[in-house]
């Protein structure tokens, strides 16, 4: 009989932890219920979490509801959404849409002084922002099998990819009072401190 044990000791002080979720997609929609909330969005999405309606007027009640979710955490009844990813064909002109393995969540917080969001918070995170600290990592490059494989993107390689790995940061802090604003940006903000360790 052969026996293993692992013990693991906490450090004296812990700074941190954090915890990481991942999704499936749920379904490619042109809908955005923060920023679009009574039509169509202009662009189409790619949607992960929550299994509730992706209708342009979702709520957080229907969020709540959900009987499932497409993560691997079941209490999360959260949505997360993205702009799809398109390919182009220089050679025909068209765009395809491009399937998403998988998304990851991580959320990171400092032990002892952190405030869980409240119910019915939104927020948005652009690329657009330095500060969301955007990466693009091409895993796996090799030779591009399509005749023309330019691209006018600087997140795009020009090769193929085995994975594209895209990643960005969301604000960090709340302004502890509001659950919206108009731009679902101005009632957050990141990280304030000069490392910027929970960003």
């Amino acid at each position: 009989l052969l026996v293993a044990m692992c013990v693991f000791l906490a450090p004296a002080a812990v700074l941190g932890t954090s915890v990481k979720m991942d999704f499936l997609p749920l379904a490619n929609v042109r809908t955005d219920p923060l920023l679009n909330p009574t039509c169509l969005s202009d662009h189409v999405h790619t949607y992960y979490g929550a299994n509730a309606s992706l209708r342009p007027e979702t709520t957080y009640e229907e969020m709540r509801a959900a009987t499932g979710n497409s993560g691997n955490v079941e209490e999360n009844k959260s949505l997360y959404w993205h702009p799809a990813v398109y390919k182009f064909d220089a050679a025909t002109g068209l765009y395809s849409l491009v399937p998403i393995w998988f998304t990851s969540a991580y959320y990171v917080w400092e032990t002892g002084s952190t405030t869980a969001f409240p119910d019915g918070f939104n927020m948005i995170a652009r690329a657009s922002n330095a500060k969301s600290r955007v990466e693009w990592e091409c895993v796996g490059p090799s030779p591009c099998a399509r005749s023309d494989c330019t691209t006018t993107s600087s997140h795009f390689p020009a090769t193929a990819c085995a994975e594209l790995e895209v990643s960005f940061v969301f604000p960090t802090c709340w302004d502890g009072v509001n659950l919206v604003s108009v731009d679902m940006e101005s009632h957050v903000s990141y990280d304030t401190t000069a490392e910027g360790r929970f960003d």
